[in-house]
């Protein structure tokens, strides 16, 4: 090798390594003094990409989480709400069953309808007043209520508003004769509850009518799907529609009374055979006369007769099957039939106030077709509740049993919505534990390594010192030969 003195190679050797060292050393205390790996984009471009994405997750979830447990506090607030509202409600039922006992006089009742009105009236001030952040919770003024509950879009849970006031809370009814095929309730319309009637020309196998999209099939012949039902007799087809009410919001009660209209009275000898029993009838008969006749015999039938409106009304009270059989020609709406007919009770179909009743005929046939309605409509809503009469006092309590179920439902449909909201927080606070665990390993320093390089960098750092020292004093070695 030359002996020179301008250049020296073993010291810029040395100035090199000891740079490298130098920047090494520097990066090691960054990355200690920061507890960082990745301090800026030269550290590592993809990790670095990689990791903010998972803090943008990250700080999403946990957001979310916060929004969940907003919805949480949100449906707390209105089933406190609807738990006070449900305590009033038992209080008015308990006083309309007391007004409905006769021993109590009319200025009883009226003190009786006097408390009701009361507990009405704080029903409805607290459906008014209850609020979360501002807005109110039981008034209906909020339909959706849409939770952000993840990081990115469409990550939600749609709540539904809840409605308590007291004109909101009841039943709306409606009773036919089973005249037409179709029946439905607009939002905001007083239908709610459909009476059926039956009629003489009975059910064909395999007839049907739906509700609310679930079809009830008159003795299935074929295999069903999950939205039919098949059903023989009139109890039947009420445990049929009651198994499907949690679809449809639509509930099937069972009438008290058993009714079959006669029609008019036309005289002439014959009979006609009630439920087993002949009652024989003259020519000179007359309707009063058919009437006694029938009654004579209805601790054997348990069926009696009555004159309503110039027609004779066959009325079982304990609700029993009326059968008849034949011949019997002497009344309006009968006529002759070999086999004979049988009536059961009728029912009502009840949904809440704001709940559609929607009544198809699927096979489209006349037998069908008494599984009808027609006509008006009544409301009766917590508003209209009046307990100063026994008969009033009557109906608020089939009134008031509907409305504590409405609550109920309310309840327990924000009970789950509860549930849930705790379950997303659980899962958010999994998810964003896992991602920070990710986002750690990418951009979170190693101490045990980065101590190690440390102590690499200083020992070679004073190594270079050195060296480089002694490199710079290699050029004194030349002056020996000028010697």
């Amino acid at each position: 090798m030359s002996q020179v003195i301008n250049t020296n190679i073993a010291s810029l050797n040395a100035q090199r390594n000891l740079n490298a060292t130098q920047g090494q050393l520097q990066t090691s205390l960054e990355r200690l003094s920061s507890g960082l790996r990745i301090n800026s984009a030269k550290d590592d471009a993809a990790g670095l990409a990689i990791s903010e994405r998972f803090t943008a997750q990250i700080n999403g979830l946990n957001q979310a989480a916060r929004n969940a447990n907003d919805g949480i506090s949100f449906a707390q607030t209105a089933e406190g709400g609807l738990d006070e509202i449900g305590n009033l409600l038992q209080r008015v039922r308990q006083l309309s069953v007391q007004s409905a006992n006769d021993t109590n006089s009319a200025s009883d009742r009226k003190t009786i309808q006097g408390e009701v009105r009361q507990a009405i009236a704080e029903i409805g001030r607290i459906a008014d007043s209850t609020e979360f952040n501002d807005s109110g919770v039981l008034n209906g003024s909020l339909e959706n209520l849409v939770f952000q509950v993840g990081a990115n879009q469409g990550q939600t849970i749609t709540v539904g508003g809840v409605d308590a006031r007291t004109d909101s809370l009841g039943v709306n009814k409606v009773s036919g004769t089973g005249s037409t095929a179709s029946a439905a309730d607009e939002l905001g319309s007083a239908v709610g509850a459909v009476l059926f009637s039956g009629g003489t020309n009975g059910l064909a196998a395999d007839d049907s009518f739906t509700v609310n999209g679930k079809e009830f099939i008159f003795k299935a012949s074929t295999s069903l799907t999950d939205d039919q039902r098949s059903f023989d007799t009139m109890d039947g087809l009420i445990n049929a529609i009651n198994e499907t009410s949690g679809d449809t919001n639509v509930s099937a009660i069972k009438k008290d009374v058993t009714e079959v209209n006669l029609g008019a009275y036309t005289a002439g000898a014959g009979s006609i055979n009630i439920n087993g029993t002949a009652v024989a009838l003259t020519a000179g008969d007359t309707a009063s006369n058919a009437i006694d006749k029938v009654n004579s015999v209805s601790t054997t039938t348990g069926v009696r007769a009555e004159d309503v409106n110039g027609d004779i009304v066959l009325k079982d009270l304990s609700g029993g099957a009326i059968e008849l059989g034949a011949p019997a020609a002497n009344f309006g709406n009968l006529a002759n039939d070999a086999s004979g007919v049988r009536f059961e009770a009728g029912f009502s179909l009840v949904a809440d106030i704001g709940q559609s009743i929607d009544i198809a005929d699927v096979t489209n046939t006349p037998a069908a077709d008494v599984f009808g309605i027609t006509g008006a409509a009544t409301e009766s809503t917590l508003t209209a509740v009046d307990v100063s009469t026994r008969s009033g006092a009557a109906e608020a309590i089939t009134t008031l049993d509907s409305v504590l179920g409405q609550v109920n439902n309310l309840r327990a449909d924000l009970g789950a919505v509860q549930n849930r909201f705790e379950s997303t927080v659980s899962n958010l606070q999994v998810s964003s534990e896992n991602l920070s665990a990710s986002r750690s390993r990418i951009l979170d320093a190693d101490f045990a390594s980065e101590t190690a390089a440390l102590t690499r960098s200083q020992i070679l750092q004073q190594a270079g010192t050195s060296v480089l020292a002694q490199a710079n004093q290699a050029p004194n070695n030349v002056l020996a030969l000028l010697q």
